[in-house]
């Protein structure tokens, strides 16, 4: 007698993965590797409309796009160069569901197949991010028509530097109350949170760092290593000006070469040498073999921190920023901000203390515990 094989049930993983972003692939490979030991998984490969462009040689959707789609037009090769490689990165890391939409979410054949959903990614509860109408949606917030026994969580999902209003605030907890349990990577997030709902809410760590250095370091171990001088890594998302007077501060005594990873026709720094076409590897890559590293990005700061690099965390937008400083004073890594204000110290100040090492290695147990529990519910 033939019997009837059930087809093995898995988690799905809604994030932000198709675009050409370090931070957003790599965390969705550092969840997707850690949470494949435990069930199977896939990326749910929702088809946002505004998201989905950031793939595309040529940025073009609607008149809104005229800047971006400009730009690309006049760094076309470096452009494709660096999509290649991004596309190619996914394609060997990532296993995807078929193609949806927000209906698709609602449809029986496909909920049928999962035995939980995760939403997580950065900035994932930001509209300005997700939307071209910057309005409050609730497709990434899993308002979809769910059947009861699926669990439905979140891990380390931000709402960026987006403030909402009461109606949005309201709206937000009504998506929320029905999530099994809810993790966010900002303690700040928790004042758009009510009581209800942070009875079931933590604090974790954003998921590139439920992997290790090591880990990292797998992705380029068949490079040769990287012969130039000592040099600093610029790595810049905001692009404040702030950044080019903390490199020059920076190499006033240190006179280190300048690299900077920056895909943007014009640097916002003075560099030895610009890398507009790197890939994730690149940039793990550079992550590796530089001295120092000057950044305002959220995930420049969280690679500085996995490879235990002396770093700057440039901050000039206290909006923007408080995820940034928000993670720095929770590991009491303060003396790493600069600001208007700020003087360059001595190097050595610069360098990761033992205490904060203890610190975020407790932070990302904690964090793997909150994962594996949730998985369970």
């Amino acid at each position: 007698m033939v019997r009837n094989k059930t087809k093995k049930k898995y988690l799905g993983i809604l994030a932000i993965h198709n675009v050409d972003n370090y931070g957003a692939i790599l965390q969705s490979i550092a969840l997707f590797k850690y949470l494949s030991k435990y069930t199977k998984v896939k990326i749910i490969d929702y088809r946002n409309p505004v998201l989905s462009s950031h793939l595309r040689l040529i940025r073009f959707n609607g008149l809104k796009s005229f800047r971006s789609c400009f730009k690309d037009l006049f760094r076309l090769n470096s452009r494709f160069k660096l999509l290649r490689k991004f596309k190619n990165f996914i394609k060997n890391n990532l296993e995807f569901t078929n193609s949806v939409d927000i209906d698709g979410f609602h449809s029986s054949f496909f909920l049928e197949n999962l035995h939980s959903i995760l939403v997580s990614s950065d900035q994932v509860w930001n509209p300005d991010i997700t939307h071209s109408d910057k309005k409050l949606r609730g497709d990434y917030f899993l308002d979809i028509k769910i059947k009861n026994n699926l669990n439905k969580f979140s891990y380390a999902s931000s709402f960026g530097s987006r403030k909402f209003n009461k109606t949005e605030v309201n709206d937000i907890n009504f998506y929320l109350s029905k999530f099994n349990s809810i993790s966010i990577r900002e303690k700040e997030a928790f004042k758009y949170i009510n009581k209800r709902n942070k009875k079931k809410t933590y604090h974790v760590a954003d998921p590139v760092f439920l992997q290790n250095k090591k880990f990292w370091l797998n992705f380029i171990k068949n490079r040769k290593p990287l012969k130039r001088k000592k040099f600093i890594l610029v790595y810049s998302v905001a692009r404040s000006k702030l950044i080019h007077e903390a490199v020059i501060n920076l190499n006033k005594n240190l006179n280190f070469e300048v690299i900077t990873i920056d895909p943007n026709l014009k640097a916002n720094t003075k560099y030895d040498y610009k890398i507009s076409d790197a890939g994730p590897e690149d940039f793990l890559y550079y992550y590796k073999n530089c001295s120092f590293v000057v950044t305002d990005s959220f995930h420049g700061i969280c690679f500085s921190l996995i490879f235990e690099k002396k770093f700057l965390c440039v901050v000039s937008n206290k909006i923007y920023s408080n995820r940034l400083t928000d993670l720095l004073s929770y590991l009491n890594c303060e003396n790493n901000i600069y600001d208007n204000s700020s003087k360059i110290k001595k190097i050595s100040c610069y360098k990761l203390s033992s205490k904060s090492k203890k610190k975020l290695n407790k932070f990302i147990l904690k964090s793997k515990n909150y994962l594996r529990d949730a998985l369970k519910n």
